[in-house]
């Protein structure tokens, strides 16, 4: 058995892939749910309720790190190299 000790950390980037799928899964759930919604109030609601789960799932991270005794890393949500919500977090 082999045991590996570091002794210096490591850089870590946490990276929400597939962020436009989930925004359209989302959409199609809501309207789903009131089928006459207006496609511009599914959408605006989409991006809100996908903003509170990414929302979530960051302050789950923040917290385990925080167990760990391991600052926030950075972290961004994309859907492709050029996707502006990736160049907004970098």
């Amino acid at each position: 058995m082999v045991w590996l000790t570091f002794t210096e950390s490591a850089p870590v980037v946490v990276v929400f892939t597939k962020y436009d799928k989930l925004v359209r899964t989302k959409r199609d759930e809501l309207r789903e749910e009131d089928p006459g919604a207006d496609p511009e109030v599914l959408a605006r609601r989409s991006e809100v309720e996908v903003g509170n789960a990414l929302n979530e799932c960051i302050q789950c991270l923040k917290r385990s790190l925080h167990g760990m005794e391991t600052p926030m890393v950075p972290h961004a949500n994309v859907s492709g190299i050029n996707s502006p919500s990736f160049v907004d977090q970098c």
